[in-house]
Parts: structure tokens; C-alpha cells; sequence
């Protein structure tokens, strides 16, 4: 519980500094949860379709929580093909988000990213 409130701190600071998700910003390649924190905030102000653009699996985020809440409540193999449920969800968004070259929100701009840029500029 610890770990996801600081995550949530970290990007929370990111996203008013600016900087936005610290994967996307070293690599230029989106994560598999680019987008969930506009979502988050979409939803919050009643934008469900924006919500929807930003990360579909916005909507699933509460089940998902309280799936890894109730850990100690679900038995251990149930809970188990729950999370590997919730990872291959994540993963199939990803691929087709990543797959949809009208996409804005997922990129793949590698030369965007700090590493990439840092070498660029090392290298001249």
C-alpha cells in the first residue's frame, strides 16, 4: 500500500513538473500505463469518453485495487491467475494502443527520449 501511494506521489510531482511518466521521458517509448493518470483525472471530472482515450482499462483500475487489497482474502492460485489476468489485460491495451498509428496518447519516439538525446549530444 506503501509502495503504490509513493508511485502515485512520484507521478503526481512528475506531472506538475511537467515531465510526465519517467519511462516515456528517458526511452520516448510509453509504458504500458501512459495515459492512466489523465485518464484518472478525466474520470474524476464526469469525462468518461476522454477517461476511455486516455487508458480504456481507466475503469478497471478500482476492481484491480481491490483485487491486490483482498490478497489475504482470495486463495493464493485464484489470486495469482487474477494478476496475471490484470498483466495480460495491460498487455493486449499496450500492444493495440501501441499498434494504433492514430494514437496519440501511446508513442514509440525513442529519439525523444533523454538517453537518446543525452548520447546525441555527447556524441557531437
Amino acid at each position: 500500500m506503501i509502495a503504490i501511494a509513493a508511485i502515485i506521489l512520484l507521478y503526481g510531482i512528475l506531472w506538475i513538473l511537467g515531465t510526465g511518466c519517467p519511462i516515456k521521458f528517458l526511452t520516448g517509448v510509453s509504458c504500458m500505463g501512459c495515459g492512466m493518470m489523465r485518464a484518472s483525472w478525466s474520470l474524476m471530472h464526469g469525462h468518461v469518453h476522454e477517461a476511455a482515450y486516455f487508458h480504456p482499462l481507466v475503469f478497471a483500475v478500482i476492481p484491480f485495487g481491490l483485487w491486490i487489497l483482498l490478497k489475504k482474502k482470495i486463495p493464493e492460485r485464484i489470486y495469482r491467475i487474477g494478476i496475471w489476468g490484470i498483466v495480460l489485460a495491460f498487455t493486449i491495451t499496450y500492444i493495440i494502443r501501441m499498434a494504433d498509428s492514430a494514437n496519440t496518447v501511446v508513442v514509440f519516439e525513442p529519439q525523444n527520449g533523454i538517453i537518446v538525446r543525452l548520447f546525441r549530444g555527447l556524441s557531437h
